[in-house]
């Protein structure tokens, strides 16, 4: 993960901007038996839980690819929402995770080859 800061100092007042680059979340998803599935639906969204009323913002989607492997852009979410990784193919069940902010880059090997399982419906 590589971070762009910018300090702008101005006399009296300190202003720090902070741009995550570069975060993906990369894995593969595949059924039962360790078979890649292909075309499977990855979707990654938001939602802040301390919110009034409930908002859920889809960040980024794709599709994963012949050999079931997909790469998805995590965005700059705000630290105190909840991130939600969908997956979803005919045939099988949908599967959810749910992970913060802070984990992906705490754990960010463990979401650079994240696997996926799907159940068959």
């Amino acid at each position: 993960m590589r971070s762009l800061k910018i300090k702008i100092v101005i006399p009296f007042l300190l202003l720090q901007i902070s741009c995550q680059t570069g975060d993906f979340i990369r894995g593969r998803v595949l059924d039962p038996a360790n078979v890649p599935v292909e075309g499977a639906s990855v979707k990654l969204g938001s939602y802040d839980p301390k919110a009034r009323s409930f908002s859920f913002e889809i960040i980024s989607e794709t599709k994963t690819d012949e050999k079931g492997n997909f790469e998805i852009r995590t965005g700059d979410p705000k630290p105190e929402n909840v991130l939600l990784l969908g997956v979803e193919k005919d045939g099988f069940k949908m599967s959810v995770a749910k992970t913060h902010p802070a984990e992906l880059r705490k754990y960010s090997p463990v979401f650079q080859d994240y696997e996926i399982y799907l159940e068959r419906k």
